[in-house]
């Protein structure tokens, strides 16, 4: 009975997470052409249909330009350590 309730409690978390995942960012920016502006990788992603949360997380990156996605996974860990 008490797995049912844990389960029942965390059902959909990762729907409903504020946190963004480097694997959730990079589905987001599938397509994206580089080298990319920050302004290219939000466009990309709500193009992608990207929730608010994946926007907010791009416009947070700490870098303007990136060449690759590296350098955007690169970005996305620096501002993740910073928090």
């Amino acid at each position: 009975m008490r797995r049912e309730h844990e389960h029942e409690h965390t059902r959909g978390i990762n729907d409903e997470s504020p946190t963004v995942s480097a694997a959730e960012l990079q589905k987001y920016l599938a397509g994206i052409e580089y080298p990319a502006t920050k302004h290219d990788a939000i466009e990309q992603a709500r193009e992608n249909n990207a929730p608010e949360k994946v926007i907010k997380t791009i416009r947070g990156l700490p870098e303007d330009e990136f060449g690759g996605p590296q350098e955007i996974q690169k970005a996305f860990g620096d501002e993740k350590r910073d928090e």
